[in-house]
């Protein structure tokens, strides 16, 4: 599961869990945010996912 936290430390949000569907993951070893897009790479499910971060208020 991956847990968005805000510049003061609070829980935003949150997304994922375990599976092979989008946004779900199989032993996640790494990402990186560039712009709206969080790329999530797997271990489990060897594969990176490419993932749209929209922000509301």
């Amino acid at each position: 599961m991956i847990r968005m936290y805000d510049k003061n430390g609070l829980q935003r949000g949150s997304f994922g869990g375990t599976g092979t569907a989008l946004g779900k993951f199989r032993g996640p070893m790494g990402m990186d945010l560039l712009g709206d897009r969080l790329f999530v790479m797997e271990m489990g499910g060897e594969r990176i996912q490419e993932l749209r971060i929209v922000r509301t208020s």
